[in-house]
């Protein structure tokens, strides 16, 4: 293949793992998330910053931008407990507007770290050790993720908790009869795909070097 497909295959794969994460909120547990967007915002900047300054390696960083995005969703997946559908859907869409403003805030850059920031040329994976530098590197770096991750979300689908993600999705008031705890597990699907759209949202800043 030539430098061009892998870079654009190299994307496809990123934004597929993004698309995995949105199917755990949605599909399975049938939460309408409008918030991608800033959830790979939090992911990126997170670990551009733990790569750039502190020199952590794309792993660690990749892991700690997941786990912060992961928190941010669950607590914008707190109106669940009372409203859903439509309205949890604005609610999110809410931290669009919110991430906007926070990143583009020079005066909150202590935080984010700056509105526009490089990553170095060669990333080590963990730390300074196996860099990733030319997109034949990456691709197969984040090729591996991606086979993670789907494997992870595969198999989620044929655990208890998928089936109670299902069951949620289908009829939550039939599913809290059945004793589920319907909110906790709304708040679960957030963690692990808000988990993983941030984990895409670090992949992809790895891609592009600039955010």
């Amino acid at each position: 293949l030539g430098g061009g497909m892998v870079s654009m295959i190299t994307r496809i794969y990123i934004f597929i793992i993004a698309i995995r994460g949105l199917h755990v909120i949605l599909g399975y547990a049938g939460e309408i998330v409008l918030a991608q967007g800033a959830f790979m915002a939090i992911g990126a900047y997170t670990s551009t910053r733990l790569v750039a300054e502190a020199g952590v390696g794309i792993i660690p960083g990749m892991l700690v931008g997941g786990l912060l995005t992961a928190f941010v969703a669950v607590l914008f997946g707190l109106p669940s407990w009372r409203v859903k559908g439509f309205y949890i859907a604005i609610s999110t869409l809410a931290l669009q507007f919110i991430a906007l403003w926070f990143l583009q805030n020079n005066q909150l850059a202590f935080i984010h770290g700056g509105s526009q920031q490089n990553l170095p040329r060669d990333v080590g994976l963990i730390g300074e050790y196996v860099t990733i530098s030319s997109p034949t590197e990456q691709y197969f770096f984040i090729l591996a993720a991606l086979a993670v991750f789907a494997l992870v979300t595969f198999n989620l689908s044929r655990t208890g908790i998928g089936r109670m993600f299902r069951g949620i999705h289908e009829n939550d008031l039939s599913s809290a009869v059945l004793g589920i705890n319907v909110f906790r597990n709304k708040l679960l699907a957030y963690a692990i795909g808000g988990f993983m759209i941030g984990a895409a949202g670090a992949l992809y800043s790895l891609y592009i070097g600039f955010i």
